[in-house]
């Protein structure tokens, strides 16, 4: 009989013995799959850290003129005011879709991170009821390029000329991810379809250099200083930082989420494995009967627990990636599949977990003497 038999008659001799030590694995690493990679990619640093976050000091936003004041001064790269409309997402008339509105002619120069393709950035400044969109929500709206897409508002909004739907058209879809995610129209078509104020909300602004983002942004709040909407200005990293110092008790309670997973998920293998060998001890004392050294059995005994995690953290993980996939209890990834960091600590769980969990019945067997094994026969 060969090895990889030897390994999977110990998984068949108690098949629901077997089965639920199988479930307590993969849900262990079905759980760690998803708490893993939300905490990683909060944590990982965006690809647009380098942008200026311009916040009024005070209620009402900005005037639409301080996006041109800004654009003019010294070291400033790009800048876009932000403005938002809400409307129903077609898929789901509960949740909320939120048209943004920008700058075309800086956006893609600004949010760096989305790589606005350049004929789609091109095309955009060119049609004023144009937009562009994340891939990932163009394949969850099912919208495509050239599409002519009509959106409805939430109820009680309408626009100057009072219909409750707004006309788009897709002129871009992009790859990338930056600080705001959503539907990114121009903003003088918003302007023109809503009786605006005359105010925008918020405002992105990127150096020239990099170095210069802290100096760029104590000149704009210095700029503004005592006038009549002043403002707060700050990276976007500071607003990182202080949400992950906020976010501490979130973390240790993911930690000791996945700690008691894991376990109990360690201690259900462990005591299977024992029981499953105790039962075997006379088969393994023939086995030693019949020439097979004391390590080559130590090793069909980590073989079969390691082979139990290693298939059971890949189900695990495929699980996962299916409930990001489907956004399954609101879940969301970032990209299409578990990111590498996730993959790589998995791995080194299963090779440590598959350890600890053989090292009693490891001990068992090196106690064990052939002769008083082979009277229990």
């Amino acid at each position: 009989m060969s090895f990889g038999a030897l390994v999977l008659t110990g998984f068949t001799r108690n098949p629901l013995r077997f089965f639920f030590t199988f479930a307590a694995v993969v849900a262990a690493f079905c759980l760690f799959g998803v708490l893993e990679t939300l905490r990683y990619q909060r944590d990982t640093p965006l690809e647009d850290e380098g942008i200026i976050v311009v916040q009024p000091d005070g209620p009402g936003g900005f005037p639409i003129d301080y996006e041109t004041t800004i654009l003019g001064m010294e070291g400033v790269g790009s800048a876009t005011g932000l403005s938002g409309i809400p409307a129903v997402n077609p898929k789901s008339a509960t949740d909320t879709l939120i048209l943004y509105g920008v700058n075309a002619s800086q956006a893609p120069t600004t949010f760096t991170g989305m790589k606005i393709p350049p004929e789609a950035a091109k095309r955009w400044q060119e049609l004023r009821t144009g937009a562009v969109l994340h891939a990932k929500k163009a394949e969850e709206l099912g919208w495509k390029l050239d599409d002519h897409v009509t959106i409805q508002l939430q109820p009680g909004l309408t626009t100057t000329s009072g219909s409750s739907q707004l006309e788009i058209i897709v002129v871009g879809i992009y790859p990338g991810r930056s600080v705001i995610d959503g539907i990114l129209l121009r903003d003088d078509y918003l302007r023109t379809a809503f009786p605006f104020p005359g105010r925008i909300g918020n405002l992105f602004v990127r150096p020239g250099r990099a170095a210069d983002l802290r100096a760029v942004a104590a000149r704009i709040d210095d700029h503004f200083k005592g006038g009549a909407s002043p403002t707060l200005s700050a990276p976007i990293a500071d607003f990182r930082e202080s949400a992950a110092r906020d976010a501490s008790t979130i973390r240790l309670v993911i930690r000791g989420a996945l700690a008691i997973s894991f376990f109990t998920m360690v201690l259900i293998v462990a005591n299977a494995l024992m029981q499953s060998v105790r039962e075997r001890l006379g088969e393994m004392a023939v086995m030693q009967a019949f020439g097979f050294q004391e390590r080559t059995i130590l090793l069909l005994v980590f073989a079969e627990v390691l082979a139990l995690f290693c298939v059971g953290a890949v189900v695990g993980l495929v699980l996962a990636n299916v409930g990001f996939a489907f956004e399954i209890g609101g879940s969301r990834s970032r990209s299409t599949f578990l990111p590498l960091h996730t993959i790589a600590w998995a791995g080194f769980y299963v090779a440590l977990f598959a350890s600890l969990a053989a090292l009693l019945p490891g001990w068992e067997l090196s106690r064990l003497r052939v002769a008083d094994a082979l009277r229990r026969l």
